[in-house]
């Protein structure tokens, strides 16, 4: 089978769409066989460029600039060198034991905190 370029294989979903569209389950299954050997498109692929209507690729959007006075990028500047000093323990705010403690104490040598369980119903 020769390479089809991409130009020719969005020309030949685009004249096949309506009639897809229109077809039975059958016919349908026929189409799809065709435009599989003729594209190279994997069959899966092709049922979703013939139901969306052939629009294979969306175009490109432009990419505004951010803009940010100099007082904002200064306050942003802040707030992310000081992210970078965050405790990262864990979100329930319990700190975790050292892993290099031999005793299982945190690293400031307080003991790990209890955690009350729930007594059993009954």
């Amino acid at each position: 089978m020769r390479r089809v370029s991409m130009a020719t294989r969005d020309e030949v979903v685009a004249a096949v769409v309506e009639r897809y569209a229109r077809s039975s389950r059958l016919e349908r299954g026929r189409i799809l066989d065709e435009l599989v050997a003729l594209t190279g498109h994997h069959r899966k692929h092709a049922m979703r460029l013939l139901r969306a209507g052939g629009a294979g690729r969306p175009e490109r959007r432009v990419r505004r600039d951010r803009v940010y006075d100099a007082a904002m990028r200064e306050a942003v500047i802040v707030l992310w060198e000081a992210s970078d000093r965050v405790n990262q323990s864990d979100p329930t705010g319990i700190e975790r034991p050292c892993k290099a403690s031999s005793n299982g104490s945190n690293c400031c040598g307080a003991p790990p905190p209890r955690i009350q369980s729930r007594a059993p119903p009954g």
